[in-house]
């Protein structure tokens, strides 16, 4: 939803800090973070969607509890390019307004892949981009809706609606298929689908499914799959 910066310096998307000028920060571990996040405020802050520029200093200590708290991150705080792939990902994180960590529907989270952080975004924080983040297109946050094989499912495309019904008290059947309603800023509603085989296949295609975050929770990155392509079109119009 944002453009990199490109820089012969190996510069930060959307950042100013190049690699060598992150290395100044001379803190490890929880010390190292707490450096790196007073360090990073002005750099984030001129880029970070205007719901962190406004509560900064409340989305960096949410920041600092996800990743010190985490036991798999840890290693990386002993190391600069650890700390710097963390500060490259809550640049990223910044800009699009998402919030880090969380018991409760996180936007995004950290994971430790070959000695660096990558981000990983929920389906709740796509589905909050697209409405919040930088050019947001969609008029309210969409819903990202499993449907299951025994619900009585069905889109009528001409009108932009769908019908979605189910006993909660009966058993579902397993999970087929994702949809959202997306209601544009000019009035105009889309109503996206796509299957769970579909998400399944661009799993297998692209993503590493023996990495950490799919052994913590195959569903949930499932999900955010699903929402990532529901929400492709809001997205690039917001490019």
């Amino acid at each position: 939803m944002s453009q990199a910066k490109q820089s012969g310096n190996n510069q930060v998307p959307g950042g100013n800090q190049t690699e060598q000028e992150f290395f100044a920060v001379e803190a490890k571990g929880r010390a190292g973070v707490e450096q790196m996040l007073s360090t990073m405020r002005d750099e984030i802050t001129t880029v970070a969607a205007p719901q962190v520029r406004s509560q900064y200093d409340q989305w960096a200590q949410r920041a600092l509890l996800h990743v010190v708290s985490q036991d798999t991150l840890k290693p990386l705080l002993q190391t600069k390019q650890g700390l710097y792939s963390i500060y490259q990902e809550l640049s990223r994180f910044a800009q699009l307004g998402l919030q880090i960590g969380g018991a409760r529907y996180p936007h995004a989270y950290l994971v430790p892949i070959d000695g660096k952080a990558t981000g990983i975004i929920t389906a709740e924080g796509f589905a909050f981009a697209a409405a919040h983040g930088p050019g947001a297109v969609l008029k309210h946050v969409p819903e990202i809706v499993e449907v299951c094989e025994n619900d009585d499912f069905r889109v009528d495309q001409a009108n932009s609606t769908y019908h979605h019904e189910y006993n909660p008290f009966s058993d579902r059947g397993k999970i087929v298929g994702y949809v959202a309603k997306l209601v544009y800023h000019d009035g105009h509603v889309e109503i996206p689908t796509i299957s769970r085989k579909k998400v399944e296949a661009i799993r297998d295609a692209y993503s590493r499914v023996n990495g950490p975050a799919w052994k913590k929770s195959q569903e949930e990155m499932l999900r955010s799959k699903a929402a990532k392509q529901l929400l492709r079109k809001p997205s690039s119009e917001a490019e």
